[in-house]
């Protein structure tokens, strides 16, 4: 552990034991390298679970018999520790390999609220919903080494945040060589935020743009985040994280990543 770690960047991967996917502490990890920052994981116990487990009539489905049995606290408690101390090795292993400062910090509430109240102070929060885990199935998960990286997303709304995020997005496409989609919100002037954006990112990255739609109408953005990214980046500024974190989380095949 670095000493002193309140004058680095503090990045936090808040991670939620149902998803049963590592892919946003992986990310974390390449960025807490990249820019030789302080890395926590949030390890949230799902206090709903707990909750389900004390109804009579809760039950699992056994993976090996498939059968179903009563769910238990206990045994949610069991399976809780398990997958915390899979993340603790794994943050271990990536301390060692990867030279980087971290810790773990295992709380009992809700995701998001947990999420966002840990993630006051930092620079970079990741967020993994467990409704967004389709894409970590083992079959999608099978490197393809004719596979193109998949492409860097970034909401850009001319903020300072949204220039700093812009500013990792570019980084991260760069040591990719994957593509850069340029999210603006609904009321954005195009041709302007493409001429901002371009003086700030540079040539040599292949750059896409996309209008978000209105956040109050019926569609509210879904269609787009249907489509597959590596990581898209967030600034603050462009909403309140605790009321709107989820909408952004909704149907989204890659860790959300707000930047401050």
């Amino acid at each position: 552990m670095q000493s002193g770690t309140d004058t680095i960047n503090r990045i936090l991967v808040a991670l939620n034991p149902a998803a049963r996917d590592l892919e946003a502490l992986e990310q974390a990890v390449e960025m807490a390298a990249r820019i030789r920052g302080h890395l926590m994981a949030l390890f949230v116990e799902d206090v709903n679970l707990f909750d389900l487990a004390e109804l009579p009539f809760a039950r699992e489905l056994d993976r090996a018999s498939g059968s179903a049995r009563p769910l238990e606290s206990a045994a949610v408690a069991r399976a809780m520790r398990a997958d915390a101390e899979r993340v603790r090795r794994t943050l271990q292993a990536a301390a060692q390999s990867r030279q980087i400062s971290t810790e773990l910090k295992v709380v009992r509430g809700h995701y998001m609220a947990a999420a966002v109240e840990a993630g006051a102070g930092c620079n970079f929060v990741f967020l993994s919903d467990a409704t967004t885990v389709a894409y970590a199935s083992p079959r999608a998960r099978q490197p393809s080494m004719q596979r193109r990286p998949k492409p860097i997303w970034v909401l850009f709304d001319a903020s300072p945040a949204s220039e700093r995020a812009l500013s990792v997005a570019v980084g991260l496409c760069r040591e990719r060589g994957a593509g850069l989609m340029v999210l603006l919100p609904p009321d954005a002037d195009l041709d302007v935020q493409r001429s901002r954006v371009q003086a700030l990112a540079g040539a040599g990255i292949a750059v896409d743009y996309h209008r978000l739609p209105d956040p109050d109408s019926a569609a509210g953005g879904a269609s787009v985040m249907r489509e597959d990214c590596a990581l898209f980046l967030v600034p603050r500024s462009a909403q309140d994280v605790a009321d709107h974190a989820a909408r952004f989380l909704k149907g989204l095949r890659c860790p959300l990543v707000l930047v401050s």
